[in-house]
This record gives C-alpha cells, structure tokens and sequence, in this order.
C-alpha cells in the first residue's frame, strides 16, 4: 500500500479509536490528524466523509481544551456540511449543536444560542421532539436561554415536563445531593 491508500487511513482512523477507548488523546489526534492527511487528498475537500473527520478532530481538540482549535475544525465539518447535505439533515444539527458547545465553552453564549436553535429546529424536524438528540439539544438551548435571560423563549410546560424527565433518570442518592438531603435520614421527623 502506498502511504496515501485509504485501507491506510481506515487503519490510522481505527488506531486513533482505540487510543481514544484507552483515554489517550495526544495518541488519538496523531493518528486522526494522519487519517484527515490522507483523506483530504484522496477524497476532495468537500466529501461528506471529510466533514466526519473534521468533526472528529474538533471533538478531540475540544476534549484537550484547545477551543480554537476545536472551532476551526467544526467550522470545517459545517462548511461542507451545509455544502453536501440537506438543510434538515440531522447530520446538519450535529453540526451546529457541537459549534454551539465549542462557542458556549469560549463564553459566547449569544452565537451558542443562535448555533443550538439551528440544531434544535433541524433535530425537530428530522427526527421529532422526542428523539435523544432532539431532546439534549433542547435542554441545552433552554439552560443557554435562561442563562441570556431568554425567558420569554422558554415554554414553562416544556421545562417542568424535560426537569422531570432528568429527574426521573436520577438514582435516589443522585437526587438527593441535588436537593441538599444527602446523608438525611428517610421517613418521619418527630
């Protein structure tokens, strides 16, 4: 195989997640910086598959803390995204929803909000309200809009009904650190 082969970049890229299963994100970035190499010469800059990598990297480089970095990788994946795919395509949201975290991370919450409503609008649309997806990137735009002061943009219902679904996946003890009542005793008080 010659050192621009696909079956190469398929190998760096399953190397790259195995260093990523072990926690090792220096390693996972060297071998998924080699897989982009390759594929951004064999496949043409503007490739779906090129779009997944790029989000890949962005992820890792997120994951270390390098944000602008993170974020010129997600701006990458978005550019050929929106180039590629439809407009409702949930690949689209993800997108979008990973930029709105990376902006979020940097403290700008405004462009973070703008980014997650996209994602919120496409998820809806694509998959319904209450798939996985939609449902994180809901809670997400909902903590953005409180924390903007977007109250008007929060439909109360919406929120008691997503507070009581999160609770209602918490264990006992993880919700009673969240109240406060850790270590209290159950039952009456006299």
């Amino acid at each position: 195989l010659g050192e621009n082969h696909p079956s190469l970049a398929s190998s760096y890229n399953n190397i790259a997640m195995i260093y990523q299963a072990k926690g090792e994100l220096d390693r996972t970035l060297e071998y998924a910086l080699k897989t982009k190499d390759i594929f951004e010469q064999v496949l043409g800059e503007n490739h779906p598959s090129l779009a997944t990598f790029y989000n890949n990297i962005s992820m890792i480089y997120r994951a270390k803390g390098d944000l602008a970095r993170a974020l010129e990788y997600a701006l990458k994946d978005l550019k050929i995204s929106e180039q590629v795919l439809d407009e409702n395509h949930p690949d689209l949201a993800t997108s979008y929803n990973n930029i709105a975290r990376i902006y979020y991370d940097l403290g700008d919450k405004l462009v973070a909000y703008d980014y997650i409503s996209k994602a919120v609008e496409i998820f809806e649309n694509s998959l319904g309200s209450e798939h996985p997806h939609t449902k994180i990137a809901k809670r997400f735009k909902m903590q953005l809009a409180m924390e903007l002061g977007k109250t008007d943009e929060i439909d109360p219902e919406e929120a008691l009904r997503m507070l009581f679904e999160t609770l209602g996946d918490m264990s006992a003890e993880d919700l009673k650190r969240l109240l406060g009542t850790e270590g209290e005793e159950d039952g009456d008080e006299e």
